[in-house]
């Protein structure tokens, strides 16, 4: 499955006190088969309130998996999940930091209207007010070694992101042996730390035959698969 289609609003790094992001195609209906992400950063020593209101996702079909949300409370796509957004009920979530990444998939091809607006605000930390639960990471990993492999061999119904970060001035060659995806499986790999569409090499389908090599520009690479299994090694040079 590719998913090339890049929309106005999505896909983009958001700083200042205060903004907002909405589903692509808002107050419409958003596409199917449809990935986004944001990055939030607010100035040091401040926190982020997050707000979903109005949000309208469509639940879990026999055939497809409920459209969802993930935050993640860093600044990208491999920091630990703070939150996921199943429902269609308001949404309040709070980091723990002055930095949040969300990232936003779409499976559903239906015909009613499905769409979401979130705002955001900087805030000083408050310990009356109970930051956002963890979710247990339970695939996905960060790889600080100068050589390595990497095996999944369950294709999660989760969005798992893998990070390599070697020593500064070397690069990283990735070899990946296969990705088998799920008939709404995907995958996506970046080079460097951010899951933002225009760092990505590859997108979507299945690698099947001998070994792709992705090589990064610096010293950080991010593998990011949904459904997905696979097999790979990495060097760096």
């Amino acid at each position: 499955m590719l998913v090339k289609k890049l929309y106005s609003g999505c896909n983009v790094t958001l700083s200042g006190s205060n903004g907002n992001f909405t589903s692509p195609g808002y107050p419409g209906r958003y596409p199917s088969n449809t990935i986004c992400f944001w990055e939030i950063k607010v100035d040091p020593g401040k926190r982020i309130h997050l707000l979903f209101d109005p949000i309208n996702l469509p639940g879990p079909s026999e055939y497809m998996p409920s459209d969802n949300i993930l935050l993640y409370d860093g600044p990208t796509c491999t920091a630990p999940v703070a939150g996921m957004v199943l429902s269609s009920e308001r949404k309040h979530f709070f980091s723990s930091s002055n930095q949040m990444a969300i990232m936003f998939i779409s499976y559903s091809y239906l015909n009613e209207v499905h769409n979401f607006f979130a705002s955001y605000t900087a805030e000083e930390p408050d310990t009356s007010v109970k930051e956002s639960t963890f979710i247990p990471q339970f695939c996905g990993a960060n790889y600080t070694t100068a050589t390595g492999s990497i095996s999944f061999f369950d294709a999660a119904d989760r969005p798992c992101s893998w990070m390599i970060e070697v020593e500064e001035g070397h690069v990283i060659f990735l070899n990946i042996f296969y990705i088998v995806t799920s008939s709404i499986g995907r995958y996506g790999i970046y080079d460097g730390n951010s899951c933002l569409m225009n760092t990505t090499h590859s997108y979507g389908g299945h690698l099947l035959s001998g070994a792709d090599v992705f090589k990064s520009s610096g010293n950080r690479l991010t593998l990011l698969t949904d459904r997905a299994a696979f097999n790979a090694t990495y060097v760096s040079d």
